[in-house]
């Protein structure tokens, strides 16, 4: 099964693990169109979190906290508007 076309949108909050967002897609199917708006998650602790990306293709638009680094620049507003 393929993920496509999901929106995370104003999400902010806590996570209690160091690794806030963790987006392990297949290699036979991997994640594409995911967008991500105005995400800021942050540790309980005040720890640095990071984010971890495996097989997945992300377009964001405001502040993403932490940064993803699966990111593709630039046709973020194309994505925006099919959503």
């Amino acid at each position: 099964m393929q993920v496509s076309l999901v929106c995370y949108r104003n999400i902010w909050g806590t996570s209690t693990t160091k690794k806030a967002i963790d987006l392990d897609c297949s290699d036979v199917a991997p994640c594409k169109n995911l967008y991500f708006e105005n995400v800021e998650l942050l540790n309980a602790d005040k720890q640095t979190i990071s984010s971890s990306c495996k097989n997945a293709q992300v377009f964001a638009k405001g502040i993403i906290i932490p940064s993803v680094d699966c990111l593709v620049s630039a046709k973020a507003h194309v994505l925006h508007s099919i959503l």
